[in-house]
């Protein structure tokens, strides 16, 4: 980490600095909204934003999928973060791409309190899947209820771009001859949040852990 100021997890394969400074003050969003990441990308971003300002100058984050632009390495999963005074540009070569770009961004904007440096950024992934976490939630402080505990814990990899979880708990989803319809509808709902958050069906003997 010492070609930066910044700690970043896992870091990116090109990352450099520029002795510009861009304000994070008044922050406005734009871009591809139409995507569920977009908006999972703003949600995220806004919760580590620093109090604003609209007397500040402002900054747009632009979050796409451009996947022939010049900066985006051509890959799944992968992105690129081009940052002037004014904008900063998250480009995905796929809607995971792009939001990926946006939890490095949101890396870099826990260590800010004002401003972050300028910075070139590109990176793709050497798998394209990810080993995360084992199903035990309320271990890692999250919380005990199914649903709950599971999305806590599929936020909390994608912040690091991890995106399979393994040893899920429902044994199955019948007792007797009666199926748990509940516990189908929760899967779902469970799977649906994990899959637009970029995580794969993985399924093990005797668990269901589709994410």
């Amino acid at each position: 980490l010492a070609c930066c100021a910044m700690d970043l997890v896992p870091m990116p394969k090109k990352y450099a600095e520029k002795p510009v400074s861009i304000n994070i003050k008044n922050i406005s969003f734009a871009g591809d909204s139409d995507l569920p990441q977009y908006s999972i990308a703003v949600k995220e971003l806004k919760k580590v934003l620093p109090s604003q300002d609209q007397s500040q100058p402002g900054t747009v984050i632009r979050i796409a999928v451009t996947p022939a632009a010049p900066a985006v390495p051509r890959q799944a999963q992968a992105y690129a973060i081009a940052m002037t005074p004014g904008e900063i540009a998250i480009s995905g070569y796929d809607a995971i791409g792009a939001l990926y770009g946006a939890m490095t961004l949101r890396q870099m904007l826990l260590q800010a309190t004002e401003s972050i440096s300028a910075a070139e950024i590109a990176d793709w992934p050497d798998f394209q899947v990810r080993s995360g976490m084992a199903y035990n939630w309320t271990a890692r402080g999250l919380s005990s209820d199914l649903e709950a505990g599971a999305k806590e814990a599929i936020d909390l990899m994608l912040h690091f771009k991890l995106n399979t979880l393994t040893n899920y708990r429902p044994s199955s989803f019948r007792t007797r001859n009666t199926v748990d319809e509940a516990l189908v509808d929760t899967l779902g709902r469970i799977n649906e949040y994990a899959i637009q958050r970029g995580f794969y069906p993985v399924y093990i003997c005797n668990a269901v852990a589709v994410y």
